[in-house]
């Protein structure tokens, strides 16, 4: 199995990338992923975010763009789906995404 690496503030995969900008800076931050979230990296994603969440002050927006993902499975979709439901919020460009995005709100709004 792989192991991923920690290059500074990028987690790396063989299926995904994590990228975290603008921690220090007081904005929102970006959680900004590229390749497939799927399984099993989901978990990798999971526990970069929630590292993050657990080093930045309350409520600190976190934004996770998703421009650069081909490609989400069910296992994605629902751990958007959970970083929805604790503030998250989501950019992505291209009709799949746009289109996963929209599920992953309605998802989120049924919840609440």
């Amino acid at each position: 199995q792989h192991e991923p690496r920690i290059d500074g503030a990028i987690l790396s995969s063989p299926m995904l990338r994590i990228h975290i900008e603008g921690e220090g800076d007081g904005g929102a931050v970006l959680l900004r992923l590229e390749g497939k979230l799927v399984q099993p990296w989901v978990q990798e994603l999971l526990e970069a975010w929630t590292a993050l969440v657990q080093r930045l002050p309350e409520g600190r927006e976190v934004r996770v763009i998703l421009d650069a993902v081909s490609f989400v499975d069910e296992c994605g979709r629902s751990a958007l789906c959970m970083m929805g439901r604790k503030g998250c919020a989501f950019r992505a460009s291209g009709p799949f995404m746009a289109a996963v995005i929209e599920d992953v709100k309605e998802r989120v709004a049924d919840v609440r």
